[in-house]
């Protein structure tokens, strides 16, 4: 039976699969397709006892190019769907959640 030409056998004699792409290309392809993050834009808000609670405004899903301008980005947005020149005057801060984990 004649060999498949993706099996490789190496000096101990035994056969293992060989890759039909170099390592390099692996780890551009993992580098690329990172999870997506989500930016949270939230408001804190006081309920009648005091406690803050956060008060979700805004959520801006980005494909992660890398976690920094995806923030850029996102920060870009809620200042142009707010329609104001700062996000702090809109929100009292944002969040970088992963847009592949479930919400409780």
């Amino acid at each position: 039976m004649p060999g498949s030409p993706m099996k490789h056998t190496n000096a101990t004699g035994t056969n293992r699969r060989r890759s039909p792409v170099p390592d390099a290309v692996y780890k551009a392809m993992a580098s690329a397709t990172r999870s997506p993050l989500e930016v949270v834009f939230y408001k804190e808000i006081l309920d009648h006892f005091g406690f803050s609670h956060r008060c979700e405004l805004m959520r801006v899903s980005m494909a992660s190019t890398g976690r920094d301008l995806a923030i850029q980005d996102a920060l870009q947005r809620f200042e142009r769907a707010e329609r104001v020149s700062n996000w702090r005057v809109a929100a009292d801060g944002y969040e970088v959640v992963s847009a592949s984990t479930p919400e409780r």
